[in-house]
């Protein structure tokens, strides 16, 4: 059951607990670590993201385009498209 008490799954995302069990088994300094749970856990923008990680991993983004790493690892979660699926 979601937080909520409905049954339905909650859009809510507990982005501090996610980076908390990122930050666990990782090196710290990988923002990719950072960013792969983020976008696995779905229900925020790019900018959200962006600014999740800006202020929980400010030593390892400092002087990094915050935006462009989550765009570029975007793709990389989700697969490749389907119509790419189909004709392997």
């Amino acid at each position: 059951m979601a937080k909520n008490g409905s049954g339905k799954k909650s859009k809510h995302v507990d982005s501090k607990k996610i980076v908390a069990e990122a930050k666990s088994g990782v090196r710290i300094c990988s923002l990719a670590a950072l960013i792969d749970p983020l976008l696995l856990a779905g229900g925020m923008t790019v900018k959200e993201i962006a600014a999740e990680l800006a202020s929980k991993a400010a030593e390892a983004a400092k002087g990094k385009d915050l935006a462009a790493n989550v765009r570029v690892r975007r793709p990389l979660i989700s697969g490749p498209p389907a119509h790419i699926l189909r004709f392997r």
